[in-house]
């Protein structure tokens, strides 16, 4: 044994207390299987790469492991399942295998998906089988996976391309597709070349899968290069940008090339793509092409050409982009686009902006959003100043950002903002903190609990489902089991469509983040509370049903339907829905 190996004193510190309460070790179990390589000898050989060719005495070991384990696939905790399938695949052992293999076909598209997985991983001929038998799933998640494992298989049989080339011409699904497309790029770089180009040749081709083959083109590189400059020769302007583009992501395009790409004859967003690639060559005639075509033409072109104008440093295309940060839904991602990865001399004015956001609202909302997603300590003044604005879009984007920065009493700015309004401008503020990019940080989250509003309820409850980590189980907790909320609100809540699915929606998330955590410390606080407000029997039954199972609490939900209280009787019928249909 190298000093570089384990004694079996140390596999059994940590493995022998897993293996004799496998629930209570695993999340630590999985820790140390996929850590990363330490510089503490005993721990060197934990990463998967020393799995696969273990020492004898760790042989001895990993045996008892997969004995240990494998019953878990079973379990009746979904959650204990998948992390079972998680660590079968870092072991490579048949029994391993021939496990994953059997999870393959279980009733949890999940499971099924981290079986996919392990096997990918392991490769071999039962892998590339239930990969392809995969490929037909009814789950496009486990589709997806099944696809990916396909591609990444250094030699596969000819029924794994025969169904990767299938899912490429008839699924149902574009994200299918596009993954299909690229899986046959990686196999069938021939084949996958000439599929990219019917589909680039053809006429206007679904954007997604123009995406997913300039992706492929990525993987397929230098080879494909010949085949496609001969192809775009005689092809009209449309197809020619796609398939110009394409060739610039396999190979690359020569500054003739791009200059032809601008003119007026050819799709206005790949014109302002080749004027952006000009740009960051250099080119004497770009910055003007880009000037022209940021003012004229469609909306979506305006923007992109904006946007490499503001990537070569053009701060004067800060006035066209920063308005529309707030326009329509339609737009918006390609002004995220557009004001990704600002350079720094562009960071900068927009910190000279922030302090005289009052003068122009819109633009100062928009630049105090960016510097508080980008963290900018500078604009915290500014921002808490902002927080009394009368424009409500200012105040939202600079309480948004003060929660960002960690200034500032943030509870305390919500309700001096909202203080004597009437509901509907209540309403009204909180759809414009709706506006900034999600996730909301997590203290103006428990301000919008803590303040009451329904309106606040129902987007302080869709922010936390963007947090799912151990942090908000505090607030899920504290905060379903409304401690100091007055009954009146329990039933203006419960009557509320939109309130009741996002608690429905929560269900999942809050299960994960509670699995984590110290589940009967948090079971015993929420029954202490049941008894003070309807509502938090809802927290009760979250915390429980990871605990015991419906079975046991069915009796007790049932008798809600029965109640007088017209709020208990809505929460029994919506605890049933989301948990147990068939008993309505």
């Amino acid at each position: 044994m190298t000093d570089q190996e384990p004694s079996q004193t140390t596999l059994s510190h940590v493995f022998l207390p897993w293996i004799a309460d496998p629930r209570e070790h695993l999340g630590q179990l999985i820790h140390l299987l996929s850590a990363p390589p330490s510089s503490d000898p005993d721990r060197e050989w934990l990463p998967n790469s020393r799995l696969s060719d273990p020492s004898p005495e760790e042989w001895e070991v990993l045996e008892s492991l997969v004995e240990a384990v494998i019953p878990l696939l079973d379990d009746p905790h979904p959650p204990t399942q998948w992390r079972a399938a998680q660590v079968l695949s870092l072991i490579h052992a048949p029994e391993a295998r021939s496990a994953l293999s059997r999870a393959c076909t279980s009733a949890d598209p999940q499971l099924r998906e981290f079986a996919l997985r392990g096997l990918a991983a392991q490769g071999g001929p039962e892998a590339q089988r239930q990969l392809c038998a995969a490929v037909d799933d009814e789950s496009q998640a486990v589709r997806a996976t099944a696809l990916a494992g396909l591609a990444a298989i250094d030699e596969a049989e000819a029924s794994a391309t025969a169904k990767i080339h299938q899912a490429w011409t008839s699924a149902p699904s574009l994200a299918v597709r596009a993954l299909a497309l690229r899986a046959l790029a990686t196999l069938e770089p021939k084949a996958a070349t000439e599929e990219i180009l019917d589909l680039l040749l053809g006429d206007e081709p679904p954007p997604a899968l123009v995406e997913a083959s300039v992706h492929a083109l990525s993987i397929l590189g230098e080879q494909a290069a010949p085949r496609l400059r001969a192809a775009a020769q005689d092809a009209p302007p449309p197809a020619k940008a796609r398939v110009m583009r394409g060739l610039a992501t396999a190979s690359s395009l020569s500054t003739e090339e791009l200059e032809e790409l601008t003119r007026p004859a050819y799709p206005a967003e790949y014109r302002s793509w080749a004027a952006g690639e000009l740009s960051a060559r250099d080119a004497p005639r770009a910055a003007s092409i880009l000037n022209t075509l940021s003012n004229e033409g469609p909306t979506l072109a305006r923007i992109d050409a904006a946007g490499a104008r503001l990537r070569a440093g053009d701060i004067d295309a800060l006035k066209l982009v920063l308005p529309l940060l707030w326009g329509p839904p339609s737009v918006r991602p390609a002004v995220e686009r557009a004001l990704a990865q600002l350079p720094e001399p562009v960071v900068r004015i927009l910190e000279l902006y922030a302090p005289r956001a009052t003068a122009n609202p819109v633009v100062g909302a928009a630049a105090i959003e960016l510097l508080g997603r980008m963290g900018r300590s500078g604009v915290a003044d500014a921002a808490m100043a902002a927080t009394n604005a009368s424009d409500d879009r200012l105040g939202a984007a600079a309480l948004v950002a003060c929660a960002r920065l960690g200034v500032g009493d943030v509870s305390d700015m919500l309700d001096q903002r909202l203080a004597g309004r009437p509901a509907h401008e209540v309403v009204e503020f909180i759809s414009r903190l709706r506006e900034s990019a999600p996730p909301l940080p997590l203290p103006l989250v428990d301000a919008l609990l803590h303040h009451g509003a329904v309106a606040g309820y129902l987007l302080a409850f869709e922010a936390i489902r963007a947090h799912p980590r151990p942090a908000i189980v505090d607030l899920v907790v504290r905060n379903l089991t409304f401690d100091e909320r007055p009954e009146p609100v329990h039933r203006e809540l419960l009557r509320t469509k939109h309130y009741r699915e996002a608690l429905e929606s929560m269900f999942d998330p809050a299960f994960t983040v509670l699995a984590e955590a110290d589940r009967h410390a948090l079971h015993v606080r929420v029954l202490a509370a049941v008894e003070r407000a309807p509502t938090a029997r809802l927290a009760c039954v979250a915390v429980t049903l990871a605990e015991v199972g419906l079975a046991e609490l069915a009796p007790e939900v049932l008798a809600w339907r029965q109640s007088r209280d017209p709020a208990v009787q809505a929460l029994g019928e919506f605890v049933l829905r989301a948990t147990a249909p068939w008993r309505l």
